[in-house]
């Protein structure tokens, strides 16, 4: 594959922080099964986490169409024969490509989307999921209104152009999302919200 033609984008935040979220899915994640991903991005974390967890199915999915050109081309440069082809899956869409999951991750999304795609995402989880499985959250949260890290609150100031205009960086996830999170007691939630921090709900 040519450099021109090439569709992986490469980001430095995925290296930074694919190793620590990778000790916690570690801990978190059934020893087989599928694993649904929403909102895959470029794909590194799914080439990345697939040929380190080779006894999980590793389901990439993206709404955009040259999201998925990456992820396709990240999953062939990874040779796991465990990372499956993306699908097309928008989280506020009533219907997703995949009826069953044993375990769901969503990296890097509630915190840049409309609210409407996180009300999505927690309503197709509890479609997908089976009682008590494992949807697992990393972004740059604020925790009780205060950032966990100076990078996420520089990364918050930020001017920038949003794929949704009404998307707000600013997510108090412990007041926000908890509120959301109380309709949906069958699932466990696992969130990592720093390098090395994470809590379950």
């Amino acid at each position: 594959m040519s450099e021109e033609s090439d569709p992986r984008p490469y980001y430095a935040h995925v290296a930074r922080n694919r190793e620590p979220i990778l000790e916690v899915l570690r801990r978190v994640l059934p020893p087989q099964g599928l694993v649904l991903e929403v909102a895959s991005g470029s794909g590194e974390h799914a080439a990345y986490f697939a040929k380190r967890l080779p006894t999980l199915l590793w389901q990439p999915t993206e709404p955009d169409p040259r999201a998925l050109a990456s992820i396709a081309a990240h999953r062939t440069a990874a040779g796991a024969p465990n990372l499956l082809t993306p699908l097309r899956l928008d989280a506020m869409s009533e219907e997703w490509p995949v009826q069953r999951a044993d375990a769901l991750v969503c990296i890097d999304m509630i915190h840049i989307t409309p609210w409407a795609a996180c009300k999505g995402l927690m309503t197709g989880a509890e479609r997908t999921l089976r009682s008590g499985g494992v949807l697992y959250l990393y972004g740059p949260y604020q925790i009780d209104g205060r950032h966990t890290a100076q990078s996420n609150e520089d990364f918050d100031g930020m001017e920038c152009i949003l794929l949704y205009p009404l998307a707000r960086w600013r997510r108090s996830f412990m007041t926000a999302f908890r509120k959301l999170w109380d309709a949906y007691t069958h699932l466990s939630l696992v969130v990592s919200y720093g390098l090395f921090r994470a809590c379950s709900m």
